[in-house]
């Protein structure tokens, strides 16, 4: 691992990022990637690949607005941290205290051939750190064809058409697929969280997010919708069909983020940004809660967010049938790394921070190297491509560390 606070030369590192994601781009593999390196607070490194429109070949640019998915969850997380440090909220409290629907959760047990559950009574409540750390019994409907993917899938989540108080009462009449604090399932519970946060506050998701933390740290292009007037910075959604084209799952003009607020705000994967913008974040994380002279957390409480929260009945984070990453740990919002990370193939520091967004998305923050590191595409690989976002960040994590390391020999 390079040295500490190594300087970079900014032309060494576009070089190598460069050859290492325009094959990807211009493979066909994916239409267009933004990528963003700040090493000790200042900007070493931004490029634009690729477009972000195929069919009016507008060119990716270093300001583009994406759909960032759940990027989204550790910005969330952030804003329960400031209602924990206020003492309006704490990390035992019950989540039922809040939303009654989550009183008498049950959890599953098995099914039969016609899709009728078995439950138990979950032995203990649903607390803030529960959802925080996806250690909840809440998930996602991707665990193959059971009755409780099934009934995830149809909250149709993606089109956000349910206001955020009905989504929250329909997700707690779903069985849990774990006891609460027994291990990591990966799924909605940072979208209760948004839930949480309205009603604790007093103020809708979207307008706690603004007044508390993006407007604060100046990410001026953060918010739940692509508002009209930036419309023409927006990117597409695309996905691969079977010939290998692009198909559009979310236009850019006139798709479910662009121009108005919807109903449903996630905050598990709502936000759209920017690559400039999302580093303004990381950059408040690597200070310890402050930016610009803005302080968001107290330095304590983002230590606290960073550590592995995960019990050791759960020591890594699992994805069930999708992946399993050994030697991952969660802290809250945030994947937390240990000295190496056998599924990215590269050397990572002790504590790194990390997380990834659903349409190729991926940020990580390496406190050793004092680094925020940030790609941005508008896919969502195809079948068969799953890995795609993965072997982005393996691919931009070598060009990085590899620049640092020629630097610092």
């Amino acid at each position: 691992m390079p040295t500490p606070h190594s300087p970079l030369d900014r032309d060494e590192l576009t070089t190598a990022v460069r050859n290492a994601l325009e094959p990807y781009v211009t493979s066909g593999r994916i239409p267009g990637l933004v990528s963003y390196v700040a090493h000790s607070g200042e900007v070493v490194h931004e490029l634009a690949l690729g477009v972000r429109d195929v069919e009016a070949a507008e060119p990716m640019t270093t300001d583009t607005l994406a759909r960032i998915y759940s990027m989204t969850k550790p910005v969330t997380s952030v804003a329960v941290m400031m209602l924990i440090e206020r003492g309006d909220l704490a990390l035992e409290d019950r989540v039922d205290s809040y939303l009654p629907e989550f009183s008498d959760p049950v959890v599953f047990e098995s099914e039969n051939a016609d899709g009728e559950m078995t439950t138990v009574p979950a032995d203990r409540p649903i607390t803030i750190e529960h959802l925080l750390t996806h250690t909840s019994g809440l998930t996602y409907g991707i665990l193959g064809g059971t009755e409780i993917a099934k009934r995830y899938n149809d909250l149709n989540m993606m089109q956000l058409a349910m206001p955020l108080d009905e989504f929250s009462r329909r997700v707690a009449d779903i069985p849990l697929v774990g006891q609460p604090g027994e291990r990591f399932n990966y799924g909605v519970s940072t979208a209760i969280l948004g839930r949480v946060i309205e009603v604790v506050s007093g103020q809708s998701f979207d307008q706690f997010m603004a007044d508390n933390v993006t407007r604060p740290l100046g990410m001026n292009d953060t918010a739940f919708f692509a508002p009209p007037e930036k419309l023409d910075r927006f990117a597409k959604l695309y996905t691969t069909g079977p010939s290998g084209d692009y198909l559009v799952m979310d236009d850019n003009k006139q798709g479910v983020l662009a121009g108005s607020l919807p109903a449903l705000l996630l905050g598990d994967g709502g936000l759209v940004s920017t690559a400039p913008d999302f580093a303004r974040f990381c950059q408040m994380i690597l200070n310890k809660g402050e930016l610009d002279g803005v302080r968001l957390l107290e330095q304590s409480t983002v230590e606290l967010m960073t550590q592995d929260h995960l019990p050791a009945s759960s020591p890594y984070v699992n994805f069930g049938p999708l992946v399993e990453l050994t030697g991952i740990g969660f802290g809250y919002g945030f994947a937390v790394s240990g000295d190496i990370a056998p599924e990215l193939r590269v050397a990572t520091g002790p504590g790194d921070l990390w997380w990834g967004g659903y349409s190729t998305t991926v940020f990580w923050i390496d406190p050793t190297n004092d680094l925020v590191c940030i790609l941005m595409g508008q896919q969502v690989p195809p079948a068969g491509e799953e890995g795609l976002r993965m072997e982005l960040q393996v691919q931009l994590r070598q060009a990085v560390y590899g620049a640092l390391a020629v630097i610092a020999s």
